[in-house]
């Protein structure tokens, strides 16, 4: 069992894609949906 995030092996693809959504995240840091509103469009808030 992994105790931590550093433990889970990723290959250079994963680790590029990882990276580029970091990047897109830090110039526009607002454009992500919240835990929240994701439940609320896929039906399964109250």
């Amino acid at each position: 069992m992994l105790t931590t995030p550093d433990e889970i092996p990723l290959n250079d693809e994963q680790k590029q894609e990882l990276d580029r959504r970091l990047e897109m995240h830090g110039q526009n840091p607002n454009q992500d949906s919240t835990w929240q509103s994701v439940k609320q469009r896929l039906g399964l808030s109250k």
